[in-house]
C-alpha cells in the first residue's frame, strides 16, 4: 500500500469558501427546525471563490512502490499549485474560483428519468439514460447554460476557429453572428461537404426512394449472387489450406540436404519435366514438387473466384436501383451516418449534418456573444513536479525528473454518476456498482518537461526539451445509462475491473420502453455521447508537430484490470 510520508509544508490561502445546498442561491443563513424538515435533498453545492492552492516548497513523499528487483523507488512530489490564469506557472500569485455560488460543484442523488414523459415531475432531461426505478449518486463540477462560458462547446469553436481565442492574432470573429467568423465558416463548410454527400446520393435514386427499398434491393443481390460467389471463395480458400497441408508433410519427407536447398512451396532445382511428369534426384522430391503444382492450381482457382465475387459487387446489371451492390451498401451506411435513421431520401433529421448544424448554431451564439463584448471566464492554472529515484538493474541509481504546467485549464461539464442493478452475472449475483463519465478537459496550453533545472539551466534548454500542447480539448465519455453502463468489480485476486460491454436491446433496464432492436439501436447511435480528441499545435522545442484530431469515438467494449507489477 501507498503512503504519504511527509508533508512539510503547505500553503492554503481560500479568501472565500461556501458549501451550500445546489437549490440556494442567497447568503447563508442558520436554518431552524421548521425549515430543515422541509428541505427536499436537492444536494450539496461547493463553491471556492479567490482560491490559491501552493506547495511553497513542500515534500511530499510516496513510498512503497518497489521495482521488479524489491528495490525502493524514492517519488518526490516536489511542486504543486492551483492558481488563476496568468500566474506565469506558479510564479505570481493569481486566484482563481472553483464553481460558483450560481454554478457550483455538486454532491447529490437523483432519480432516473427513462421511461418517464416530459410532463412528470420527476423528469429530468440529463438523466434519460437511466431508468426511473432508481436513485443515482452524481458528483459534478460546475456547468453552464451559455454556450460562451460552457467549455466543451467553447473548446469546438477554438477548434473551428484554430486558435485560442484571446490570443495574438486570434481575433477574427465576424460582427453579427451570421457566418462571417473563421469558426462559422469552417463548420459551415463540413455542412456543405455532407449535404453534397447527401445529394450526390439522392440524385443517384431519387430523393424519394425508401431507404428500405434499396435496403431490399441490397439483400436480394447479396442472396442471389453476392453470397454464392462468397461461398464459393470460401471452399477455394479452404481447398487451398488442404493443399498447403499435404504439401508441407510432402516438404517434411525430403531429406534434410534436400530441404536446406529448397523453399517451401518451390519446386526443387533438380526437378524436369519430361512428358508432364517430374523427374527429380529422388521420389521424394518429385512427389514434393506434384503437390506444389497442386497447391498452385488450388490459388489460380481461389484468384478467378475471387474476381469473380469482386465483379459481382461491381455490376450494376443485378439490382433494381441501377446501383452495383457495393455503392448500395455505401450509399445506405454514408445516408445513415449523415441523415440518421429516416425512411425516405428526402429525410435528414438526424445523424452528422443535424450535429453539426447543432454545433453551428453554438458557435454562432458564441461569435456573437464576443463580438458585442462578452468575457469569457479565465482559467485555472496547474502544475506538479515530481523527482524520482530509480534503481538500474547493472547497479546504481539514476535520478529522473517530471514537471507538468497547464494554463488556462477549465473542467466544467465533467461529472461521475453511480447506481446499482441486480447483476447480469450468473456466476456473481447480487448487486453490481454501474456508472457513467463525463470527463471534460479543456487547456489553453500543456507543458510536459523531463529534463531537470540543474541539467536544463537556460531557457533556451528548457524549451528544447518540453512537449507543448496548445488549444487542448478532450471530451471523454465512457458509458450511456443503462443502455451502456460502465461496470465496477472486483476479481477474486483483489484486483479492480472496469468494463463496458455491448448494448442488450433485451434488456429491461436498458429498454423499460420495449423497443424493437432496430429502435433499440437507432436510439443509441444517435444519443450516446460520443468522445472527441483535438490538440490544436504540438511542439517539441520549436519544431511544430502540426494538430491532432479524433472525433466522433464511441467505446463499444472496454475492459480494463489491475495488475501486481
Amino acid at each position: 500500500m501507498n503512503t504519504l510520508r511527509k508533508i512539510s509544508s503547505l500553503s492554503l490561502v481560500a479568501t472565500s469558501c461556501a458549501m451550500f445546498a445546489s437549490s440556494a442561491y442567497a447568503e447563508l443563513v442558520v436554518m431552524q427546525d421548521d425549515e430543515l424538515s422541509k428541505a427536499t435533498g436537492e444536494g450539496l453545492g461547493l463553491a471556492l471563490q479567490d482560491f490559491i492552492l501552493d506547495s511553497d516548497g513542500a515534500e511530499l513523499k510516496v513510498t512503497g512502490i518497489k521495482d521488479s528487483n524489491g528495490g525502493e523507488i524514492d517519488i518526490d512530489w516536489t511542486s504543486f499549485y492551483i492558481m488563476g490564469e496568468g500566474s506565469e506557472k506558479g510564479s505570481i500569485a493569481t486566484t482563481t474560483d472553483i464553481g460558483s455560488y450560481l454554478n457550483p460543484w455538486v454532491f447529490r442523488s437523483v432519480r432516473g428519468s427513462r421511461g418517464l414523459n416530459e410532463g412528470d415531475a420527476d423528469y429530468d432531461e440529463r438523466y434519460t439514460s437511466i431508468g426511473n426505478d432508481v436513485a443515482l449518486l452524481e458528483i459534478a463540477t460546475d456547468s453552464y447554460d451559455n454556450p460562451v462560458q460552457q467549455s466543451a462547446v467553447f473548446g469546438e469553436f477554438s477548434r473551428y476557429q484554430g486558435c485560442v481565442y484571446g490570443e495574438q492574432g486570434c481575433q477574427d470573429l465576424g460582427i453579427d453572428g451570421a457566418g462571417d467568423s473563421a469558426a462559422e465558416r469552417a463548420i459551415q463548410s463540413e455542412i456543405n461537404d455532407l449535404v453534397d454527400v447527401r445529394s450526390d446520393i439522392q440524385n443517384r435514386y431519387g430523393s424519394s426512394t425508401a431507404v428500405s427499398f434499396i435496403q431490399n434491393d441490397i439483400n436480394n443481390v447479396f442472396t442471389q449472387e453476392i453470397q454464392p460467389r462468397e461461398n464459393t471463395v470460401a471452399n477455394e480458400q479452404e481447398d487451398v489450406g488442404e493443399a498447403v497441408t499435404v504439401a508441407r508433410d510432402a516438404y517434411q519427407l525430403m531429406s534434410d540436404d534436400e530441404r536446406q536447398i529448397t523453399s517451401f512451396l518451390t519446386i526443387p532445382e533438380s526437378c524436369s519435366r519430361w512428358f508432364g511428369a517430374y523427374q527429380c534426384d529422388s521420389d521424394q522430391e518429385e512427389d514434393y514438387a506434384d503437390t506444389v503444382d497442386v497447391v498452385n492450381d488450388e490459388k489460380a482457382q481461389l484468384r478467378a473466384a475471387k474476381a469473380d465475387l469482386n465483379a459481382a459487387m461491381n455490376d450494376e446489371s443485378y439490382s433494381q436501383t441501377g446501383e452495383s451492390y457495393l455503392t448500395m451498401v455505401s450509399d445506405v451506411n454514408e445516408f445513415k451516418s449523415i441523415c440518421g435513421y429516416g425512411n425516405q431520401l428526402a429525410d435528414c433529421e438526424g445523424g452528422e449534418i443535424s450535429r453539426k448544424e447543432g454545433i453551428r448554431s453554438d458557435i454562432e451564439t458564441i461569435a456573437l456573444s464576443l463580438s458585442n463584448g462578452q468575457a469569457r471566464r479565465n482559467g485555472m492554472d496547474i502544475g506538479l513536479t515530481f523527482e524520482f529515484n530509480l534503481n538500474l538493474a547493472e547497479g546504481g541509481t539514476r535520478d529522473d525528473f517530471l514537471d507538468v504546467d497547464m494554463r488556462g485549464v477549465f473542467i466544467d461539464g465533467t461529472s461521475f454518476k453511480l447506481w446499482s442493478r441486480p447483476s447480469t452475472d450468473p456466476s456473481a449475483p447480487g448487486s453490481e456498482l454501474l456508472g457513467e463519465l463525463r470527463l471534460n478537459l479543456f487547456a489553453k496550453e500543456l507543458d510536459i518537461r523531463a529534463c531537470d533545472d540543474t541539467v536544463c539551466n537556460t531557457e533556451a534548454l528548457r524549451e528544447a526539451n518540453t512537449l507543448n500542447m496548445d488549444n487542448f480539448i478532450l471530451s471523454l465519455n465512457l458509458g450511456y445509462g443503462d443502455v451502456q453502463p460502465v461496470k465496477f468489480s472486483a476479481t477474486s485476486e483483489g484486483h479492480f475491473q472496469l468494463k463496458l460491454e455491448n448494448p442488450d436491446w433485451t434488456s429491461e433496464y436498458a429498454n423499460p420502453e420495449g423497443l424493437s432492436a432496430e429502435a433499440f439501436y437507432q436510439d443509441y447511435y444517435e444519443n450516446a455521447p460520443k468522445s472527441y480528441l483535438h490538440i490544436g499545435d504540438v511542439r517539441v522545442g520549436n519544431t511544430s508537430l502540426g494538430s491532432s484530431t479524433i472525433s466522433g469515438a464511441r467505446a463499444q467494449y472496454l475492459s480494463v484490470t489491475t495488475r501486481d507489477l
